[in-house]
């Protein structure tokens, strides 16, 4: 499995759109129930993860591979792909680029939080909904400290203390 399709999607990651890129962070996330049955993938496995998110998000493109193509991208279709996601895939993201480790690709990371800030901060008396999966609501507590003093944690606040 690894060697047939995680190891072929992470080397074309920098290819993908914002929504695959989500989807295959959160396939690859770590166990849901802290090491509780079988993790796909090894130490070794979560560095060449790390690694292909550092490559697919370089800021400057300095790798002259993927990087390039990722500034290509981002300055091309960034914002177009961003606002095609709904708020929970821009959460999974979010979540996806922090438990990789959220200095592999910062600057994506900071605009994902400047995207949520917009969309989720009250203009009115009432706060924006937003449907959270079991899953998702777990990934974003395992990256609590992404979200402090973000309009996320107060989202989180609000949802866990009036289920």
């Amino acid at each position: 499995l690894k060697a047939k399709l995680v190891l072929p999607a992470l080397a074309r990651l920098h290819e993908l759109p914002l929504r695959e890129i989500g989807a295959c962070l959160t396939a690859l996330s770590p166990a849901a129930h802290g090491g509780v049955g079988p993790d796909l993938l090894d130490a070794a496995g979560r560095a060449e993860v790390r690694d292909a998110v550092r490559a697919a998000f370089a800021p400057s493109g300095g790798d002259g591979g993927a990087g390039r193509h990722w500034v290509d991208f981002r300055d091309d279709h960034w914002a177009g792909e961003l606002r095609s996601l709904d708020t929970a895939e821009v959460l999974e993201l979010a979540c996806g680029l922090g438990e990789v480790g959220r200095d592999n690709a910062r600057w994506a990371l900071d605009s994902l939080l400047s995207e949520l800030e917009q969309r989720l901060r009250p203009t009115r008396a009432s706060r924006p909904s937003v449907e959270l999966s079991h899953l998702l609501l777990l990934r974003l507590c395992r990256v609590m400290d992404l979200w402090q003093g973000h309009v996320v944690e107060e989202v989180l606040t609000h949802l866990l203390s009036s289920p």
